[in-house]
């Protein structure tokens, strides 16, 4: 997975914290957030990188970690290629 980010938004220090990411070895993005005590969340599976930032610029201000399964993957999103 490729770890720079290609987008982000900043949140205050106390709130959650989202960059788009792009999936190793295939043409997907997904979002992650970073919730304040450093815990990280995959959010979505987005065919374009557009598409991953709009989800940032339209829905991250109501997403909550608790919107993620046990393994920081989000209940709302389909499996993108190497999750």
């Amino acid at each position: 997975m490729d770890t720079e980010p290609l987008a982000s938004r900043a949140r205050p220090a106390s709130s959650n914290t989202f960059a788009t990411r792009k999936v190793r070895m295939a043409r997907e993005y997904y979002v992650e957030a970073t919730a304040p005590d450093g815990a990280k969340y995959r959010i979505g599976c987005f065919k374009v990188r557009a598409a991953a930032v709009e989800w940032i610029e339209t829905r991250a201000a109501s997403w909550m970690p608790e919107q993620s399964n046990a393994r920081g993957e989000s209940k709302e999103s389909s499996l993108c290629s190497d999750f």
